[in-house]
């Protein structure tokens, strides 16, 4: 997600959507775009760097796929948010990560709902009760389960 950019990007289920007519899925087997990344070139080659509006080289599409778990490792983040090198966003990019599950969101008010599903009394309501017919539970009763939908 990005303020200024929304991905859009079909299933793979050919049930309800055509086959694929170009490579797209093999390029990017993730589905979506990669966030930007600024670089720095350092000893042991491009490492990512602070943002520096008058100094940024970025990465192109191809060298962020390849390097993009080892931005993520140097970065220390689980996700790279989109926005992160926006100059209008700075301020905000903290603001609009999930302190719990590390998500980023393209809006303030995005981020807030967000925070409901980490809420305990949005948990307790999602709570099903799933009756385990395998032999495991001879007991016959019931087995809390937490949705993960």
């Amino acid at each position: 997600q990005s303020q200024y950019l929304l991905q859009v990007v079909r299933c793979n289920n050919t049930k309800c959507c055509k086959p694929w007519r170009s490579y797209y899925f093999q390029i990017l087997n993730q589905r979506f775009i990669p966030a930007p990344v600024a670089y720095q070139v350092s000893k042991l080659g491009r490492i990512p760097s602070r943002f520096d509006a008058n100094n940024s080289n970025f990465l192109n599409l191809f060298e962020r796929l390849h390097l993009q778990k080892f931005f993520k490792e140097k970065l220390m983040m689980d996700f790279l948010p989109f926005d992160r090198y926006c100059l209008s966003l700075q301020q905000d990019i903290q603001r609009r990560l999930c302190a719990i599950c590390g998500l980023y969101f393209s809006s303030i008010a995005s981020m807030k709902r967000h925070k409901v599903l980490h809420s305990n009394r949005y948990k307790k309501k999602e709570m099903l009760i799933n009756y385990n017919d395998d032999d495991d539970n001879d007991a016959g009763e019931p087995e809390l389960a937490m949705n993960s939908n």
